[in-house]
């Protein structure tokens, strides 16, 4: 009894397990044949599509047929009437040349009559067969030629009233002997001797070499052409040099001390004494260039190692980093190696530039980071007594800045002005463009411009960036009144027309409690000790410290440390804070209050003063824009540009 009905609950659950297979298949046959059904019915479509991509393919043969047909036709008849043109300019060729040649003779013949002629029909030129002569402008190579019994007429009165263009410009790059002899008093003329005429074929021996010099290279001739860029006339006063007015310029010895002058050069270091500097500053700036060669060339291998190959033309990166540091105290150590060359060269006492040349080429880099730069300079004014007690840690310090001082411009340019400023930013992009640039390059880009402005008129009229201070001080780190402004002339957003290290005095700036205030972070502020890991080793050759420079760890390294000469802001231990006022319940335009430096005592019986950064504080930042991050010098006399 219980056996069957067991059996009888067997049965029924395999039946009802067999039931619910049986419906899951129907499901599943269900949805395949829906599958199938969409399927089919894509099937159709596309059929559709096709049959219909296919009809209209042949409605549109049909209906461009015809304008295909034409537009072959109209090929065949311009064609055509290409032969024909190309055979009536040949026509036309050959009646030009035998019109030109007509005209050339009734104009003198000979290079005289096409050089004419070509002047007449707008293509103005001369004609040369000596690569020597080619590196001289028009003028110079009508007289020479003209000496040589190689054309029959001289220059005009119209040539001689135009610049020399390069051979104009020798001064700029012909040192010395070589300048005097590039001066228009001794251009050729025919009552010139013939030792007169051999010294001018040895200007062009000379200078023709210097003409294929690059930014780059470091010797003392292609130092004195380069730098500061020549398309500028450099530093010089006058008395309507409003600018140079308010930065303080001065070009004299100042604080110099005589000569004390001896054999040995020291090494480039940045703990050159002060008595030393001024020393070397009496010396020939051949000898900073031969005796401290290593220095630079090391120099200009940073420089390209991080990647700043045309720096001489460009602003630099968009963000920079304590790298470019390093990279600006080179660039702004060349411009016044040149700067004292061409002051040597009026005859004046140079020992002012030298002094500069010296500290720039040997001063230990500080760098001030993004954001850091307008806090510091727009500080409150230091005391007197806070003034005085100044020490500089080094002798002489290059303080660099991420975010440059503006300098703006005084007034709106004249119509001469303007034209020459074009020319020049336009020199400015094709030079950066160039993959090789030289000095012939230089100055065929800018030649119609050359000599046009001087500094304080670019400044008065574009304004400049400050993108550091040359700071000075004597043996024991007491300021001394000389410092320098290194300045960029800007040419467009990217560019720039030279880097100029203009010296001035503390006592004679406008911005005497701008420069205190930066000088305050040098001696006050807490700085990171330069990267010794991403120095060159002590002892390495100048060979192989280029390649190790190379390497992708080195360049990181530099970028981001500035490598082993580069003390950067350390601006957590540097700044601290204004704590919180007690609300007084006033709604205050949006401002920035200014930081300022505190004494504070310390040390056994508190009889030692500390100086305590305080940093700016934002009020009502969230109502308005109150940070400007560019600190920009108060225009001189307070005058509005037109």
């Amino acid at each position: 009894m219980a056996r069957g009905k067991h059996g009888h609950a067997s049965s029924r659950r395999r039946a009802s397990l067999a039931q619910a297979r049986l419906e899951a298949l129907r499901g599943e046959l269900e949805g395949e044949q829906a599958a199938l059904a969409e399927a089919e019915f894509a099937t159709r479509a596309v059929d559709g599509l096709r049959e219909q991509a296919r009809t209209e393919s042949i409605e549109r043969d049909r209906s461009v047929g015809a304008q295909v047909e034409r537009l072959e036709n109209e090929a065949d008849a311009l064609n055509q009437a290409v032969k024909q043109a190309r055979a009536t300019s040949l026509q036309v060729q050959q009646a030009w040349e035998k019109a030109s040649d007509a005209v050339i003779d009734a104009l003198g013949g000979g290079r005289d009559g096409i050089e004419r002629f070509m002047s007449i029909v707008g293509q103005g030129g001369y004609i040369s067969d000596n690569p020597a002569e080619r590196r001289l402008d028009h003028e110079a190579i009508i007289r020479l030629q003209y000496l040589r019994g190689a054309r029959k007429r001289g220059p005009t009165e119209a040539d001689g009233e135009k610049r020399w263009g390069l051979a104009a410009h020798a001064g700029m790059f012909a040192r010395q002997r070589r300048l005097r002899l590039a001066s228009k008093d001794t251009c050729p003329t025919p009552d010139m001797t013939a030792e007169q005429v051999a010294a001018l074929e040895e200007l062009i021996s000379v200078t023709g070499p210097l003409l294929k010099t690059h930014p780059t290279t470091l010797q003392a001739d292609a130092l004195y052409a380069w730098h500061p860029l020549p398309w500028v006339q450099g530093v010089q006063a006058a008395e309507q040099d409003v600018v140079f007015k308010d930065l303080g310029f001065a070009a004299g010895t100042g604080e110099i001390s005589a000569p004390v002058l001896g054999d040995d050069w020291p090494a480039p270091s940045a703990a050159l004494a002060a008595t030393i500097r001024e020393r070397l500053s009496h010396r020939d700036v051949d000898e900073l260039v031969e005796e401290w060669r290593d220095r630079l060339i090391l120099g200009e291998a940073l420089v390209s190692s991080l990647g700043d190959a045309h720096s001489d033309f460009s602003v630099g990166p968009q963000h920079p980093r304590p790298g470019r540091a390093a990279t600006l105290r080179h660039l702004y150590a060349k411009s016044s190696i040149g700067t004292w060359s061409r002051a040597l060269e009026t005859g004046s006492d140079g020992a002012w530039a030298g002094n500069l040349a010296v500290a720039m080429t040997t001063a230990t880099a500080f760098w001030l980071p993004a954001g850091q730069t307008f806090s510091f300079a727009d500080s409150e004014p230091l005391t007197e007594e806070d003034a005085d007690s100044l020490r500089l840690p080094f002798p002489q310090v290059f303080l660099a800045f991420a975010e440059p001082l503006s300098i703006q411009a005084v007034r709106a340019p004249s119509e001469d002005e303007v034209r020459a400023l074009e020319v020049l930013d336009l020199a400015a992009r094709r030079m950066f463009l160039k993959s090789s640039t030289d000095l012939g390059a230089l100055f065929s880009e800018a030649v119609d411009a050359l000599g046009a402005l001087d500094l304080e008129q670019v400044l008065q009229v574009r304004g400049g960036r400050v993108e550091g201070v040359l700071l000075l001080a004597d043996s024991l780190g007491r300021l001394t009144d000389n410092f320098a402004w290194c300045v960029r002339l800007p040419s467009g957003a990217t560019k720039t027309l030279g880097r100029h290290v203009i010296p001035a005095r503390v006592s004679k700036t406008r911005h005497a409690a701008l420069l205190r205030n930066l000088i305050a972070v040098t001696a006050w502020a807490d700085w990171h000790e330069p990267d010794v890991a991403a120095a060159v080793p002590s002892g390495t050759s100048v060979r192989d410290a280029i390649e190790l420079l190379g390497t992708d760890s080195m360049v990181r390294d530099i970028n981001r440390t500035g490598g082993g000469s580069v003390r950067v802001l350390n601006v957590r231990s540097t700044v601290g804070s204004s704590g919180h006022a007690e609300p007084t319940g006033r709604i205050m335009a949006p401002h920035v209050r200014r930081g300022h430096w505190r004494r504070q005592r310390h040390g056994p019986g508190r009889l030692e003063i500390k100086r305590i950064r305080i940093a700016p504080v934002a009020v009502n930042a969230g109502r308005g824009d109150a940070l400007p991050r560019v600190y920009v010098l108060p225009r001189p006399g307070g005058g509005q540009v037109g």
